[in-house]
């Protein structure tokens, strides 16, 4: 996929739905709830008001602002969290670094997880995250009634499918994540200190783990560049500031081989205009 087209279609997709308003249930809207506090809104660095330590994920992979509703039934308390961010990917982003492993309900065709307590959905610019205080009765039924009405209400942006450039082949479930910074970037590896990848200049990657045939496991990001020649430039800054833990073993224009304390082995290579690394084989690889 071309830099240039990824970053057109994201454009077109950032600007489709501008306002939030009619997005969550209204009073009658849902047999059973009503809305029992006024809602609260969080613009940008605001969010670290509601939820601190995560917020740093949300800003780093794009967030516009976040829309929050709380609700009750008489006996119980759900709490609906609606965070539109600057494109699908970003949404996407968030949804995957949260959502762990995926158990969906037939009844929902958006992309989500429902669990005991909570829901998460992500359709188009949104991240919706839906959580009950207490199960009661048939909690998974309560969630899901909140979220057609809200999916029905986010107009469609498809962004580029940018989880297609990672291998189908050996790649475990619910391993794939999208990576804009070193917020993200550390729930998939140890790598580098500072920005060598230049994900401040909006370089994206997508990660995935990997299971081979032998039984090993691996790490595999793959960091898109506009060209060659910067996918290089971006291997030179990380040959010099790759992470204190990792010893630099060997080091040539195209690639690098790393060696964490455990004794497993990091290497990071150019492949056109990407930048692969893969992490956590027992051996080096061959050349």
């Amino acid at each position: 996929m071309r830099v240039a087209a990824l970053a057109g279609a994201l454009l077109v997709a950032g600007t489709a739905f501008a306002g939030g308003a009619g997005l969550l249930p209204a009073d009658g809207d849902l047999p059973g709830w009503r809305i029992s506090e006024a809602s609260r809104t969080f613009s940008g660095a605001e969010l670290y008001g509601w939820i601190d330590g995560g917020a740093d994920l949300f800003l780093e992979m794009g967030f516009e602002s976040l829309l929050v509703q709380e609700y009750s039934d008489g006996a119980r308390r759900l709490t609906v969290e609606a965070s539109r961010m600057d494109d699908p990917m970003a949404a996407l982003g968030v949804y995957l670094a949260k959502c762990g492993q995926e158990t969906p309900s037939p009844s929902l065709a958006e992309r989500h997880t429902v669990g005991r307590l909570q829901l998460l959905m992500v359709k188009g610019l949104y991240l919706v995250i839906a959580t009950l205080d207490s199960s009661g009765a048939r909690p998974a039924k309560a969630l899901l009634a909140f979220a057609p009405f809200v999916a029905a209400r986010i107009p469609p942006s498809p962004g580029p499918d940018v989880l297609s450039l990672l291998p189908a082949a050996g790649l475990i479930p619910n391993s794939a994540r999208i990576v804009r910074g070193r917020t993200s970037l550390e729930t998939v590896l140890v790598l580098c200190e500072g920005d060598p990848l230049g994900f401040a200049e909006g370089i994206l990657a997508v990660a995935g783990r990997y299971r081979h045939p032998d039984g090993g496991e691996e790490t595999l990001l793959l960091a898109v560049y506009p060209s060659a020649e910067a996918a290089a430039a971006a291997l030179t800054a990380l040959a010099r500031q790759h992470d204190p833990t990792l010893t630099l073993v060997e080091e040539g224009p195209h690639r690098l081989l790393l060696r964490d304390r455990g004794g497993r082995f990091t290497t990071a290579a150019v492949a056109g205009s990407h930048l692969e690394v893969r992490a956590g084989r027992a051996a080096p690889p061959a050349p």
